[in-house]
């Protein structure tokens, strides 16, 4: 994980609908991070540039997700 990740809920650019954004994870564990977070959460998940974004509006379920896998800093932010 990097110093700081962020989680935030977004819904535009997405057809109007809500998908929980995460920045911050380094690039080499980023894929790893993100097809832990489809296993655990249930949810479709992608890599899109330096984010990891997941289907729907899970904010407080990827921070436990991130907490429990060991990242240092997370901020809940405002997309």
């Amino acid at each position: 994980f990097g110093e700081k990740v962020v989680v935030r809920l977004e819904r535009k650019g997405h057809g109007g609908k809500a998908v929980t954004v995460v920045s911050g994870v380094l690039a080499g564990p980023r894929d790893d991070v993100m097809v832990e977070l489809k296993k655990k959460l249930g949810t479709g998940a992608r890599v899109d540039g330096d984010d990891i974004v997941v289907q729907g509006d899970v904010v407080d379920r990827v921070i436990a997700f991130l907490q429990a896998a060991g990242a240092k800093k997370i901020v809940r932010g405002s997309g």
